[in-house]
């Protein structure tokens, strides 16, 4: 008797992919743009009639594939949220403190016997990714008359549009280097030298817009005339100094000659008479 062989393929999560194709249920972002270390809100969107308002709800998916939420409730309330509408079929997951552990996964939302399941991809919608405190890296100062900017941020997106405010002037930055970083986010740097001729008090800051967002760096200042200015100051002071007690000589020296031909000698009166 002839044997046969048997082949048994295996595909990821066929069932997912089949019922999309017909399920009447569908979830959508809410929080567009998402802004990573910001909440995120997915709602399911259930049509009238394709559950009953008492059947289950929940919500699957994120890191690892698991269960996030049934019928109101989370499996981490400090990580997820889930809200359970009374007038209609349509409920919500939040995603707290978005993170790239939340990104690009798939999320599954159920109503009875529907349910849809989605990849998060981060490429097909618009996110906001601010560079942390260490990811800003600035180097500036001033001299001869000059300021000198050296300026890299790293783990951003979308791509800055950074200025240089310096008293009271307003330069666009251009980039010197860019490159995106695991198709996520942008390591970013900026150049720039800026001539502040007869300027003595030079102040400066750079601000940074990044989608909806903004962020700034400290300001500085530097005063190329402060030696200068110092001796100017010691100098006129010097000289107030001098011409205040040069009136005052005066004043005296005038006082007293007011103050002499009234000054008489004194009489002598004889009782005796």
């Amino acid at each position: 008797m002839k044997s046969e062989t048997f082949y048994v393929l295996q595909f990821k999560s066929p069932t997912r992919l089949i019922e999309n194709m017909s399920s009447s249920i569908i979830w959508e972002i809410q929080t567009v743009p998402i802004v990573f270390g910001e909440d995120v809100n997915l709602k399911c969107i259930v049509p009238t009639g394709v559950c009953h308002i008492n059947q289950t709800k929940q919500w699957t998916g994120g890191k690892g594939y698991k269960l996030l939420g049934l019928n109101g409730y989370t499996t981490d309330i400090s990580k997820y949220a889930m809200k359970v509408h009374t007038s209609e079929l349509s409920f919500d997951l939040t995603v707290k403190n978005f993170s790239e552990d939340d990104a690009n996964r798939e999320y599954t939302c159920l109503c009875g016997k529907e349910q849809y399941t989605d990849m998060l991809m981060l490429n097909k919608t618009e996110y906001i990714r601010m560079p942390l405190e260490d990811n800003i890296i600035v180097k500036s100062y001033v001299n001869d008359y000059r300021i000198y900017l050296n300026l890299t941020i790293q783990n951003v997106h979308p791509l800055p549009i950074c200025t240089l405010e310096y008293n009271n002037k307003t330069k666009i930055l251009k980039t010197s280097d860019c490159k995106k970083e695991n198709n996520t986010v942008y390591t970013i740097a900026y150049k720039s030298v800026i001539s502040m001729k007869e300027s003595c008090r030079i102040t400066w800051l750079v601000n940074c817009t990044v989608g909806q967002k903004s962020f700034n760096t400290d300001k500085k200042t530097s005063n190329q005339c402060g030696t200068n200015y110092g001796m100017h100051d010691v100098e006129r002071e010097e000289h107030d100094m001098e011409k205040g007690q040069h009136i005052r000589l005066q004043n005296v020296n005038t006082a007293t000659s007011v103050l002499q031909p009234m000054l008489k000698a004194p009489q002598i009166v004889d009782f005796k008479k």
